[in-house]
């Protein structure tokens, strides 16, 4: 059993020790728990977010055994409760999601229900994952106001405000059971500006969305392997500046004070991958890296010292 969500997003992608495609030993088996937006009410099959999320880890090499889905249009916490002691699933799960909510907010149902609902559906996740926490996560609810349907009720800025009351109980729980949450709420709320984010039904997300819902995750996911590592993607940066020389060299400028602290240089790509790992001369700030065989595309780099580690931002190489 893989120990944290975390670790499982480590095998997803490569090592950064190493530029060789790594797979996950033990096959993926993916239980999806929700309702209209887990089982994709209005797409394909194929365009349902747990499945584009299933199709997504196997193109990075990840060995999947099984997507099993416990969804249905209407769905409130309670029903999804009902539901899973019915189908009694075994607990041989390795990855365990949550999306739940939408309804009880549609239907009125009271929200003071939510919080002890969830955490019931939190600890079954937790036991269907053989009782390994970390490998449950949450996702937020889509905000149905932003759809065609959404703006035909009556008060579209209250549905709205009532799905982020519901979001913020759902991140609190999630902090509190110390399991990831991935918030891609901001992206339903595109679908009036993009009507190709709504499905034909005009209220729920189409495949388009939820490819973007999968990329939110899975990019979330990097800044996490970034904080595993000890690296706080968005509060422990520093000022590295990356200059492209010519074809086969990068400059790499950062500030004097880690000029002692600095000892390699590593390109990944946005998915991860190794591309290059360079020794760097201590006692200075400005260092060159050999680029040669580096494709032109987005990368990023990594500087390394004996206990720091140094995220650069996105940066082109032509």
């Amino acid at each position: 059993m893989m120990k944290s969500v975390l670790a499982f997003l480590f095998f997803i992608c490569n090592s950064f020790a190493n530029a060789q495609q790594q797979k996950v030993h033990q096959p993926l088996r993916f239980l999806a728990l929700g309702d209209s937006y887990t089982i994709g009410q209005s797409v394909a099959v194929k365009d349902r977010w747990p499945v584009q999320l299933k199709d997504s880890l196997i193109a990075r090499g990840v060995a999947f055994d099984t997507l099993k889905i416990i969804a249905t249009t209407g769905w409130r916490t309670d029903n999804l409760i009902n539901a899973i002691n019915s189908a009694k699933p075994d607990s041989s799960f390795n990855l365990v999601s949550i999306l739940i909510g939408v309804n009880n907010q549609y239907q009125g149902y009271n929200i003071a229900n939510y919080v002890p609902d969830l955490i019931t559906l939190i600890n079954r996740a937790i036991a269907l994952a053989g009782n390994d926490t970390a490998a449950v996560f949450l996702v937020s609810i889509p905000d149905y106001a932003y759809t065609p349907y959404g703006q035909e009720t009556s008060n579209p800025s209250k549905i709205s405000a009532e799905i982020d009351q519901y979001n913020s109980l759902m991140d609190s729980v999630a902090q509190t059971y110390g399991i990831n949450y991935f918030y891609i709420t901001d992206i339903s709320r595109q679908g009036l500006n993009d009507p190709a984010l709504v499905a034909n039904d005009g209220l729920h997300p189409s495949g388009k969305m939820y490819t973007q819902f999968v990329n939110e995750i899975l990019d979330s996911i990097k800044i996490l392997r970034f904080q595993n590592m000890g690296v706080n993607k968005k509060n422990s940066e520093i000022d590295i500046r990356i200059i492209q020389q010519d074809s086969n060299t990068l400059k790499v400028v950062f500030p004097e004070e880690y000029k002692a602290k600095i000892t390699s240089a590593e390109v990944i790509d946005l998915n991860g991958k190794s591309m290059l790992i360079q020794q760097l001369i201590k006692d200075s700030i400005v260092s060159y890296v050999s680029v040669a065989d580096l494709k032109a595309g987005a990368y990023i780099l990594i500087l390394r010292g004996e206990n720091n580690i140094h995220v650069s931002e996105k940066f082109v190489f032509k």
